[in-house]
């Protein structure tokens, strides 16, 4: 009996600690000339914040001097607690890559989330400024991408992963499995 509560709670605790380890996003300017989705990895720091461990994003980019087209990018590393950030590599942007998921603003600071194009150099920072969440993007070539790096405002929407119904299915299908084979057994 004792092995299987402790199978019970570790099985819990397991799903609860992953429950929700990855959000995917979008963001569509305003304009509709930026519509972009992606992923993000998250830890607890169990403050309800979460900082960023990685993520991804593509999609496309209209907007003047950015390359006009499909765009990508991986999340730069590290992460700072708001109010503390860090600087890209090209020294263009800030960021902190926190995310506040269940709040008003999933994004609480002009510091953000940055990502970088590996291939291009194109770095691309998502923040909340002036009561919007903005996008920016910055590179060598054509410079910022709208207003001296303040950004092009859209909408940010954040959608919690849940862990797949398969490793639900194995946990109780795995439960049942030594509640048969006691139950042989004695």
């Amino acid at each position: 009996m004792k092995k299987i509560l402790f199978l019970l709670v570790a099985l819990v605790l397991i799903s609860w600690s992953q429950a929700y380890a990855d959000y995917s996003f979008s963001y569509i300017s305003y304009d509709s000339s930026v519509n972009i989705s992606g992923m993000l990895n998250t830890s607890s720091n169990g403050t309800g914040s979460l900082p960023l461990t990685g993520g991804y994003f593509t999609g496309s980019d209209t907007f003047f001097g950015t390359g006009a087209g499909n765009v990508s990018g991986t999340l730069l590393s590290g992460t700072k607690l708001p109010p503390d950030y860090l600087t890209s590599p090209s020294g263009k942007f800030w960021y902190d890559n926190y995310i506040f998921p269940g709040t008003s603003k999933l994004i609480t600071d002009t510091a953000g989330i940055a990502f970088k194009n590996t291939l291009t150099g194109v770095e691309t920072n998502m923040f909340y400024l002036n009561g919007a969440y903005n996008y920016a993007t910055w590179d060598a070539t054509n410079g910022y991408s709208a207003n001296s790096g303040w950004g092009i405002p859209g909408t940010l929407t954040l959608s919690a992963v849940p862990i797949p119904a398969a490793v639900w299915l194995l946990g109780t299908g795995l439960v049942g499995l030594f509640g048969v084979r006691r139950r042989l057994t004695s």
